[in-house]
């Protein structure tokens, strides 16, 4: 009787203090939209990729309107593919 009631008196002991130790911390706390966003400080080179494209003819309907929007120094670059 002892053995069958172990395994199930440990799930749930785990069951109750997880929950009880993650709340003990306190209510979990999401980073706010500013919390995600953070100046470039360096030299001001940044990468940004602004899609993945099979075919050049979107990449190169993306890059107009990626610098029409003030990205100027963008360009399109091949990527290795995997496989």
């Amino acid at each position: 009787m002892t053995r069958r009631f172990l395994p199930i008196a440990l799930v749930f002991a785990a069951a109750i203090a997880y929950p009880v130790g993650v709340v003990s911390g306190g209510a979990p706390h999401f980073p706010a939209r500013s919390d995600c966003v953070h100046p470039a400080t360096k030299d001001g080179e940044i990468d940004a990729v602004f899609g993945h494209f099979d075919k050049r003819s979107d990449a190169v309907a993306r890059l107009r309107v990626v610098l029409g929007r003030g990205f100027t120094g963008s360009k399109i670059e091949a990527t290795a593919v995997a496989g």
